[in-house]
Formats: structure tokens, C-alpha cells, sequence
């Protein structure tokens, strides 16, 4: 993470713009379409994003390595309304929440599979089934690494991200805090 220093990274928003600044790197916020042409001709250094994106968007035909660690997550939902459950027999609640139950797993699963397909067709490496096969150097994340992300995480994302969060609902922070920010340490 260190060697970003002075770069100019493609990120998403201004929150992963704050978030690289605290490797000494100038975050530019731009569409996702417009960074495989802009890492060719030079107006960014290197880029954020998954390895399926990447591959999809040909972002290793003009980039030579990859760091895979993870610096930014989706959440997917899927919700109920309340009087549309009660509305349910209690056979079919229950036909409803295993479907979702398998429908989660089936998901994570995937999501496995295709990160790992994805890393193994950017790398060159068998088996690369659903992307193009490419020739990207993968870069051993460092245990400075994960420190440097864990304390640019603590010291600049979250900060933004519950100032916001506390602006839409005063508890947010706390209710996070004791809940997922528990679960991981934070």
C-alpha cells in the first residue's frame, strides 16, 4: 500500500478518495467505464475494483499487477414487507425462508467462485473459465498491508461514513458499533 504514494487511483466516490489519501495517494473519482481508456493513456496510475470487473473491462490489457485485498464491499438485501409475511401460512414462511437461506449460501458460494476465476484468468493461471485469460503479476499482500488498510479504515472511511450515517439516524453509529463493528473488531 505503501507504493501508492504519489499516484493518482481511480476510486468510486469521494469516501474511497479520502480512504487512498491516507496512503499519500490522490484519489480520482471516475465511472467505471472510463478507467480502462484513462489507465492506458495515463490519466490514472491504477485502479479499485474486483478481479470479475476488471477482467470483464479489460483493465489488464493496460495494467501490469494486481494487489488482491479487498477495499470496499456491496451489500445485496432482500426484504419482506411485514404485512405480506403475516399474510403467509406458516408452512409457506417457512418454504420462503429456506428458499432465501439456499439463495444466500448459493450466492456466497458463487461469489467465491468467481473471484477465485476471476484472480486465476487476470494472473494466467488454470483454471479461467468465465473471464479472458491475461498475464497481470499478483502481489503478495503484507501484514503492513492489512495494518495500513486497518488503520486508514478506522482513521478516515469510518469517520465519513458515520457522520453520515448519525446525520440520516442519531443512533446509527452505536447500533453499528455494537452490532457488525463488534463482530469485526473495530
Amino acid at each position: 500500500m505503501s507504493d501508492l504514494k504519489g499516484l493518482k487511483v481511480r476510486v468510486g466516490d469521494q469516501s474511497a478518495a479520502a480512504f487512498v489519501s491516507q496512503f499519500g495517494a490522490i484519489g480520482v473519482p471516475m465511472p467505471f467505464g472510463e478507467v480502462q481508456q484513462s489507465l492506458s493513456r495515463g490519466v490514472v496510475d491504477c485502479a479499485i475494483t474486483g478481479p470479475s470487473s476488471a477482467n470483464s473491462a479489460g483493465w489488464p490489457e493496460v495494467t501490469t499487477t494486481v494487489l488482491p485485498i479487498a477495499l470496499q464491499l456491496a451489500i445485496n438485501g432482500y426484504a419482506i414487507n411485514l404485512n405480506s409475511w403475516n399474510k403467509l401460512t406458516p408452512s409457506q414462511q417457512v418454504k420462503l425462508q429456506t428458499a432465501m437461506t439456499e439463495l444466500e449460501s448459493n450466492i456466497w458460494e458463487y461469489s467465491e467462485e468467481l473471484y477465485q476465476d476471476a484472480m486465476n484468468c487476470n494472473t494466467g493461471q488454470s483454471s479461467c473459465v468465465y473471464g479472458k485469460p491475461y498475464k497481470l503479476k499478483a502481489v503478495d499482500v503484507s501484514k503492513e498491508d492489512l495494518q495500513s488498510v486497518e488503520k486508514a479504515l478506522v482513521e478516515s472511511s469510518l469517520p465519513v461514513w458515520t457522520k453520515q450515517c448519525n446525520a440520516v439516524h442519531a443512533d446509527c453509529e452505536s447500533q453499528w458499533m455494537s452490532s457488525i463493528g463488534e463482530s469485526l473488531g473495530l
